[in-house]
């Protein structure tokens, strides 16, 4: 079974808010975490109670927005 994915929104606090993959939001507790993420970083879910950020695709992510933005100002 695949995990479920979310992407960092923002951290307010002790909590981070994720938007999963249909756009709904959630708050979880920051404690949930091994690291600490950072606002745009793709996490899964491991269980119910712990969650981690995919390094892996958060680069993808971070290097596809990168090409699109970059993409926008070139002439």
């Amino acid at each position: 079974m695949e995990k479920k994915k979310f992407i960092v929104d923002r951290i307010e606090g002790n909590s981070i808010v994720l938007e999963d993959e249909k756009q709904g939001i959630i708050l979880i507790d920051i404690n949930l975490f091994d690291t600490k993420p950072s606002e745009g970083d793709v996490v899964v879910e491991i269980d119910d109670n712990s969650f981690k950020v995919n390094e892996d695709a958060t680069k993808e992510r971070k290097s596809n927005i990168n090409a699109l933005m970059k993409g926008m100002w070139e002439e």
